[in-house]
């Protein structure tokens, strides 16, 4: 939006001579103002101090996508006797007003408004300048429908980011709105989260049904907020459902964490110092898996096996995949030979 008003604004306030000229966004609770310098504390004294009892805003209230000439019409109404026309509007000598309504806000909140200013020397807007203004109103609108669905992405992106950057666990992570959309997904690199969003679009699975009641439950409901989950391809996680930190455009969401479900470590591997990502691939290992058998089964990508298993040699102290099988298998007590 703040494009739109750097590129448009300043010809519009020539073509119409008008001291200034601002595009608003007016919400339930809070006005943006896009326009120039000092332009934003003026109008966030009209609509705090001002709108509720103003006669221009009564009419403009009135008009979409037309150009009011607002004091014209305000002359039937006790305007110059208002405390907002003595009060503000003449103490700034914004004698002569025009007034559009672009859009209305989304999902009905509010509005977005374009007004022009000019003082009692400059004299009223006349028809040559309104038919100006409202040539340009189509494409203005445009954009600004335009900037306001880009906006709405950009906060999106840097909302998301910031609930993400706030869990560092690097586990795979699905996160749902009230109504257990899928609204982003976290994965590490090499796996493939699409199946586990594909299984979410069942509204009654049981982690979409438990994700929904903990965003929306109300106090002393009962949520499961753990589930086995076994996909097609034998893969077996554990879901784990908690809230976000923080809202995302006014709402909160539920995550899922998902890890594999063999990925508790086995008190005879603790000194490896193991997480449970790489307990899970090595007990895999020891079942006999090839690195494309571990993928499959843990939904990784051979590539992301073959580095993890790196690490493990590591950690373990051995170079090879033989080696690591024998140590594992002796510290949990087993004996190599009967296997």
């Amino acid at each position: 939006m703040a494009d739109v008003t750097r590129s448009v604004l300043p010809a519009l306030a020539r073509s119409t001579r008008a001291n200034l000229v601002f595009l608003y966004e007016a919400g339930p609770s809070s006005v943006t103002v896009h326009g120039e310098t000092g332009a934003s504390e003026l109008v966030d004294a009209y609509f705090r101090d001002y709108v509720a009892t103003c006669p221009l805003h009564r009419i403009k209230a009135h008009v979409d996508g037309a150009v009011v000439a607002t004091t014209r019409l305000a002359m039937d109404t006790d305007y110059v006797r208002s405390a907002v026309y003595n009060d503000f509007f003449r103490k700034h000598d914004f004698e002569h007003h025009l007034a559009v309504r672009l859009l209305p806000m989304a999902n009905g909140r509010g509005e977005i408004g374009l007004m022009f200013n000019r003082g009692r020397t400059q004299r009223e807007f006349t028809e040559a300048e309104i038919r100006e203004v409202t040539k340009v109103l189509p494409s203005l609108t445009a954009a600004v429908r335009v900037a306001c669905e880009l906006d709405s992405a950009r906060l999106r992106a840097t909302e998301l980011e910031a609930l993400v950057a706030a869990m560092t666990d690097d586990v795979a992570k699905i996160f749902l709105d009230p109504d257990g959309a899928v609204v982003f997904t976290h994965a590490p690199a090499g796996f493939d989260v699409s199946p586990l969003v594909e299984l979410l679009r069942d509204p009654h699975h049981p982690v979409r049904v438990s994700a929904a009641a903990l965003v929306g439950r109300a106090d002393g409901e009962s949520v499961r907020l753990s589930h086995r989950v076994r996909l097609a391809s034998g893969a077996a996680f554990r879901a784990e459902l908690s809230v976000c930190p923080g809202l995302f455009l006014g709402r909160r969401l539920a995550v899922v964490r998902w890890s594999p479900a063999s990925s508790s470590i086995p008190p005879g591997w603790s000194p490896f110092g193991l997480s449970p990502a790489e307990a899970a691939i090595l007990a895999e290992l020891v079942a006999g898996g090839s690195n494309i058998e571990i993928g499959a089964r843990l939904f990784l990508s051979p590539e992301t096996v073959r580095t993890h298993l790196t690490r493990i040699f590591k950690k373990m102290g051995v170079r090879s995949r033989l080696d690591a099988v024998v140590i594992a298998m002796r510290a949990q007590g087993r004996s190599v030979e009967a296997e």
